[in-house]
């Protein structure tokens, strides 16, 4: 299908970007090598005990800095590398948090924590939110049909821009266990306590704005 063309296009163009990358790894990273061929064991034991996506190019490891153990720094890596990932780490949690900013509403509960992308997509949400309680609820199936799927293709983003969040916080965090000047502003996102609106709504609630609608 058209789907699974697209998809395999992509696995092979990331494939040959990770082919580049490892070349480059290897002048600025020469551990790496090492923990590639334990890797590439792994894999084979568990290929032989049951098939897995692991092989997939989506699902391999890139070997950053902070992937890599603390003791095997200075021999391993270059002098000022894991440096340079804590400022991108940084720099792309800022950026998850940015693209959240505007799509929802003014506040959340660690409104004084968080800025950028989460709070963004959450005044989206929250918006579309009170827009089909004030604008669509009770116009008949299509017109709410069409009013969830904008509020969960909002909520999409909004996930997706928390794991990116996540996944840039605990990278910071085995980078710099003692933290740094990062940590004074940045904190630990939980999706599940976060992610709600100043009222303390959960944005996962897919009840909410049924609820909403009858206030």
């Amino acid at each position: 299908t058209d789907e699974r063309l697209k998809i395999q296009t992509l696995r092979n163009t990331l494939t040959h970007r990770i082919k580049k990358w490892r070349t480059i790894q290897a002048l600025y990273m020469p551990i790496v090598s090492t923990l590639l061929a334990k890797d590439e064991d792994a894999l084979e034991d568990e290929e032989s005990r049951r098939d897995t996506a692991a092989s997939e190019p989506e699902n391999q490891k890139l070997w950053m800095p902070s992937e890599v153990p603390h003791e095997k720094w200075r021999t391993g890596i270059a002098v000022g590398l894991a440096e340079k990932e804590v400022r991108m780490r940084v720099a792309e949690a800022d950026d998850a948090l940015h693209q959240v900013r505007h799509k929802s509403i003014p506040l959340f509960q660690l409104a004084h924590v968080f800025s950028g992308q989460v709070r963004r997509y959450i005044r989206m949400r929250m918006g579309l939110v009170n827009y089909k309680r004030g604008h669509v609820a009770g116009r008949g199936n299509k017109s709410n049909t069409r009013a969830q799927d904008a509020i969960n293709s909002v909520m999409t983003k909004v996930r997706r821009a928390g794991d990116r969040y996540i996944h840039a916080y605990n990278a910071l965090q085995d980078l710099c266990p003692d933290g740094g000047p990062w940590s004074r502003r940045l904190r630990e996102l939980d999706p599940t306590r976060d992610l709600r609106n100043a009222a303390g709504v959960d944005l996962e609630d897919e009840d909410y704005s049924d609820q909403s609608a009858d206030r």
